[in-house]
C-alpha cells in the first residue's frame, strides 16, 4: 500500500448520510484529527481488508455465467460439468 505521504492528494467529493456525517463529527473531535483525515484512514483499512480480492483473478470468473444459462444442479452433479 503507498504511503500517503508519499503521494500527491487527489480530490474527491462523496456524500453521506446525516447519521454518517454526524459520527464522523463526533469522532474528529473526540481524536482531534481532521474528517478528511478519518475517511482517508477508512478507505485504506477498507482497501487493505479488500487487496487480495481484487488482486486474486479467479475473482474475475464470479458473475460470468447468466443465471437463466447456470445449471442448477452443479452441486450434486458436479463431475458432468
Amino acid at each position: 500500500m503507498k504511503s500517503m505521504a508519499s503521494s500527491r492528494m487527489i480530490r474527491k467529493q462523496v456524500y453521506i448520510n446525516k447519521y454518517q456525517n454526524e459520527q464522523l463529527k463526533r469522532i474528529s473531535q473526540h481524536k482531534k484529527i481532521s474528517e478528511a483525515q478519518i475517511i482517508r484512514m477508512a478507505v485504506d483499512q477498507y482497501i487493505k481488508e479488500n487487496e487480495s480480492a481484487i488482486s486474486n483473478p479467479l475473482y474475475g470468473l464470479i458473475g460470468l455465467c447468466k443465471k437463466s444459462k447456470r445449471p442448477s444442479d452443479v452441486a450434486i452433479n458436479h463431475d458432468k460439468y
